[in-house]
């Protein structure tokens, strides 16, 4: 017989940790040269990617002489505030994030089938092939700036953003104006992947887990198991669901993702108003439009994924709900029914991550989103007439 094969959740979460070592948050373990001079590295790297970048997206902004030029920077701007508050919030939840992973490697210890690890395994190479998915998308959308770049027959940037320089002043200077922008919106792109992606993985780690556990609660009673064994598996799954997944993963999700939903979705909502008004009343080359298209993809994406998560933690939920009708209870102990009735009751109440303490997180909040987004494009559109 094969060993069974051992599951690492944590593995879904690994390119995010790896690019916040990048950017100075996540600092390496012994004495090594690199783990000494980690922390000068860290205030240069964020004094570079935290300060310098988002400072020309908003100084441009600022400038703005017009509603037309205001809504070409305010969509990236926005976005770029947001991504800033996402890092920000990242640097002050690593604690709590390690304390998930440790969280995650008890519930993979308990893990009693291979259907169980199948399930894990499937939402571990899920969160992989969307990581891996927007990583592309991001390549596209920085290769169709370059496109736009080389295409544009005057000197233009891919991206509005202020230097302390006249760029315009020499093809050499433009040159070099452009390789800068170019890798800071790099780093600006790794940035925004870690911090787009990292709530959908932690959230869809907890919808696998949630599904592995209604697989073991289904499985009781239907093997040759005595009662007082399906009534001592049917005690540690309340345990994973009251004490594990509940109180613990999911509180953790709320307490430290609740404000960043809510900022993500206002962002959301102004970044496609005004990205629309520039592309309906401003006429625009093919390239451009073209690489203004991959980024109002981008924009989108980032909520749905978010609203996709939660989603799926719920209905994780309800599948446990489905689980504990077909276990084997009929030809259990009364002592097995009466705390099978217990955990029912428990699984009745729907699993709802909530924005800002007050919103909840749903596909019908992405809606809601798009809706709003598409009611103050109305209010600009009659503001310019």
């Amino acid at each position: 017989m094969l060993p069974a094969v051992v599951v690492d959740s944590t593995r879904a979460f690994a390119y995010q940790w790896i690019i916040w070592r990048i950017f100075g948050l996540h600092p390496p373990e012994g004495n090594t040269f690199w783990a000494q001079h980690y922390q000068a590295y860290g205030i240069i790297i964020n004094l570079i990617a935290n300060v310098h970048v988002p400072m020309s997206f908003y100084i441009e902004c600022l400038l703005s002489s017009n509603l037309t030029e205001f809504c070409e920077t305010f969509y990236l701007t926005s976005v770029v505030l947001v991504e800033q508050v996402k890092y920000f919030n990242v640097w002050r939840i690593r604690g709590q994030l390690k304390r998930f992973h440790q969280i995650l490697h008890h519930l993979d210890g308990r893990l009693q089938h291979q259907s169980e690890r199948d399930i894990v395994e499937q939402h571990i190479e899920l969160v992989t092939r969307i990581f891996l998915g927007l990583f592309r998308w991001f390549v596209i959308i920085l290769t169709s700036s370059m496109l736009f770049v080389a295409c544009t027959a005057e000197q233009e940037l891919a991206f509005p953003t202020w230097y302390p320089w006249n760029w315009q002043r020499s093809n050499r200077v433009y040159l070099f104006t452009v390789i800068w922008q170019t890798l800071s919106l790099y780093s600006l792109a790794l940035m925004t992947l870690s911090n787009d992606t990292y709530p959908m993985s932690y959230m869809t780690m907890v919808a696998g887990h949630y599904r592995a556990l209604a697989q073991r609660v289904s499985m009781i009673g239907h093997g040759r198991e005595s009662q007082s064994l399906a009534y001592e598996q049917l005690i540690d799954c309340i345990r994973d669901h009251q004490i594990i997944l509940l109180q613990r993963l999911v509180s953790i999700i709320q307490d430290t993702m609740s404000s960043v939903f809510f900022y993500q979705f206002a962002c959301t909502a102004c970044s496609i108003c005004t990205f629309a008004f520039y592309i309906f009343f401003v006429k625009v080359s093919f390239s451009k439009l073209l690489h203004l298209f991959f980024m109002f993809v981008a924009i989108v994406f980032e909520t749905f994924i978010i609203c996709y998560a939660t989603e799926d933690i719920g209905l994780g939920a309800e599948q446990l709900y489905h689980a504990i009708y077909a276990c084997n209870w009929l030809d259990q102990s009364i002592e097995f029914r009466r705390t099978l009735l217990l955990m029912l009751n428990r699984a009745q109440r729907s699993v709802t991550i909530v924005a800002a303490h007050s919103m909840p997180v749903r596909m019908t909040t992405f809606l809601a989103v798009i809706k709003t987004a598409y009611s103050m494009f109305t209010l600009l559109n009659k503001i310019k007439s």
